[in-house]
């Protein structure tokens, strides 16, 4: 609250100027408005991989970008003094990386899970050197699996859950092998659930949380 933040700054001159957004009003957290403001950015050039930039996932001091057009990922050092992000690695599409049209992204711990609309499959990519991002596996469309169009992609634990735009469902990975992702299980749109066209995914517990852009609406998985 505003009594903590002037004692606090007190020892920390330099927060004795910054402007919070968010502070304690009766026991209830309010916002201020106007107080957003510019901080930094950046813009893709002849070394990022940012052209049509379609998602983001930020772990530590680094942001992962995907780049649909660039079908690459871009690694950005976000701890700049200035807020400016710094260009410090980046990966793209080759004969071994499932990267083109590079869609969806997440991060847990030392690998990247990246879902691609062209390549229909997910890429998995070593980040523990965030300058020298490499390929470890990777999984493509087949007669067993929905990933065709892949959009979308979530993680958690040992599974990954990507959406697919043209086969109008869900996949899930078994991923607790980075170089064999494989399938385990799949739900396609039917006259009960709203996949068709599904694209973003969210999951937190048991549930998995779809956006469907061609049925206009949002499916809850179990």
């Amino acid at each position: 609250n505003s009594a903590y933040y002037a004692v606090y700054a007190q020892d920390n001159p330099q927060l004795a100027s910054t402007t919070y957004a968010l502070y304690s009003d009766g026991g209830h957290i309010s916002q201020s408005a106007g107080q957003i403001k510019h901080q930094g950015a950046i813009t893709d050039d002849s070394v990022t991989e940012l052209s049509n930039a379609i998602s983001i996932a930020i772990q530590g001091r680094y942001a992962y970008v995907t780049g649909s057009a660039d079908d690459g990922v871009e690694i950005l050092d976000l701890s700049s003094p200035t807020g400016t992000p710094v260009h410090v690695g980046a990966i793209t599409d080759d004969a071994t990386t499932e990267l083109d049209g590079a869609q969806g992204i997440a991060i847990q711990g030392r690998y990247a899970y990246v879902a691609a609309l062209i390549d229909d499959g997910v890429e998995i990519l070593d980040i523990a050197d965030p300058v020298n991002p490499r390929h470890v596996g990777a999984i493509t469309d087949d007669a067993t699996t929905e990933l065709d169009g892949a959009e979308g992609i979530a993680v958690q634990g040992r599974y990954a859950y990507v959406t697919s735009f043209t086969d109008d469902g869900v996949e899930i990975l078994d991923i607790s092998d980075p170089a064999n992702p494989r399938h385990v299980g799949a739900i396609t749109d039917d006259g009960t659930t709203e996949l068709d066209g599904a694209e973003g995914i969210a999951v937190q517990g048991r549930y998995a949380y779809v956006a469907a852009d061609t049925d206009d609406g949002v499916e809850i998985l179990d």
